[in-house]
């Protein structure tokens, strides 16, 4: 049976560039399903016909500026699934790990890690952008932006070919997609504050960018280029007298081991800040050590991540708690009286979330450091 049909008209170019040759495919029309369901295409690929990569990462670049394009991986035949089977959510995408070895100079290695980030972040970008999105596809988008900026922050200075301002750059774009996250968490959190005795009331409408404008937006488009032009760029070798790469990483592991659980018998007593900064350190362990895993023992690498979980979990329940109480303390000033209660519940739930840190903190800090058996 026919699940759908496409109705486009495709215009062809092929054109010379510098480093090479690029083919232009502008296509337009309607993908229709039996039901009268229906959506519009209105792309235009750009695909190497000769030369280097970076020929078709320059071309982008200029038609990005000139008209203000995005990139998009939900391709006609998913778009049609989708049409057919009356869904306006495209799946979302979780994390892979990339695939390592220990022959790699550094500089391999953050190529194909990069390559693996941008996968999980382009395919939920691609459903923000085409208004095909849940919560969810904001939430994984953050999680490859993190994890990407966790390996740049930490072991980018292992390349020279690595720029420090794209680790800034995805930072950027990582906060204004947190407004919209943060909503979201905020909206879990309301079915409990009203049955703790709180008032039922309706959040104002956000006025934060649409996370589908962020997706949209030319320059995080450049900033995508910058990084896939990285990613699919020639490796560099490694030096002669550099360590291997697996040596290397164990040295930046054991260094954010220690940085980020050497505290943590004071946690429940630090400042909210320092408390934050320690929930963003542990996922920066937790990723570099995740995207590293094919270095190790993978099983020592699964036992250890596994035991950051309840640190990051609870760490996690805290800062929900503390952005639950700014946001709603907020909309209490601005004009939403109801929001008071909320922010005192919130607020009084502080405390003995900080508490209850401390003991899987601990936990996290006497896991087994797997990176020690490297030589």
């Amino acid at each position: 049976a026919e699940r759908f049909r496409t109705d486009i008209q495709r215009m062809e170019r092929v054109q010379k560039v510098a480093g090479g040759s690029v083919a232009f495919a502008f296509d337009r029309g309607t993908i229709r399903a039996p039901g009268g369901r229906s959506t519009e295409v209105c792309e235009l690929e750009i695909e190497l016909v000769s030369g280097s990569s970076a020929a078709v990462i320059a071309t982008a670049r200029k038609w990005v500026q000139r008209h203000g394009l995005w990139i998009d991986v939900v391709n006609k035949a998913l778009r049609g699934s989708l049409v057919a089977d009356g869904l306006i959510v495209a799946p979302v995408a979780k994390g892979v790990k990339p695939k390592l070895h220990e022959a790699m100079s550094a500089d391999e290695m953050l190529r194909a890690i990069t390559s693996t980030c941008l996968g999980q972040i382009l395919r939920n970008t691609s459903a923000l952008a085409n208004d095909l999105a849940e919560p969810q596809h904001v939430h994984l988008a953050r999680v490859g932006m993190r994890k990407l900026r966790s390996v740049l922050r930490e072991l980018g200075h292992l390349s020279p070919a690595v720029q420090p301002e794209w680790a800034d750059r995805l930072g950027e774009f990582f906060a204004r997609l947190g407004a919209a996250r943060d909503r979201d968490v905020l909206a879990d959190l309301l079915p409990t504050i009203v049955a703790a005795g709180g008032p039922e009331f309706t959040l104002p409408v956000a006025a934060a960018t649409d996370a589908g404008d962020v997706a949209r937006d030319p320059a995080f488009t450049l900033l995508v280029l910058d990084l896939m032009e990285y990613a699919h760029g020639a490796p560099l070798p490694a030096q002669e007298g550099d360590l291997p790469v697996r040596d290397l990483v164990a040295a930046e592991l054991r260094r954010l081991h220690r940085h980020t659980l050497r505290g943590h018998a004071e946690f429940a007593g630090l400042e909210e800040e320092a408390q934050h900064s320690v929930r963003k350190e542990l996922k920066r362990l937790r990723y570099v050590a995740e995207l590293t895993a094919g270095l190790f023992p993978r099983k020592q690498v699964a036992a250890y991540v596994k035991a950051l979980a309840p640190a990051q979990d609870a760490l996690g329940a805290l800062n929900d708690l503390v952005v639950a109480r700014d946001t709603l303390a907020a909309h209490a000033a601005a004009g939403t009286p109801e929001a008071w209660f909320g922010a005192g519940w919130a607020a009084a739930q502080i405390p003995r979330a900080a508490r209850a840190c401390v003991r899987p903190l601990a936990a996290a800090s006497a896991a087994p450091r797997y990176w020690r058996s490297t030589r």
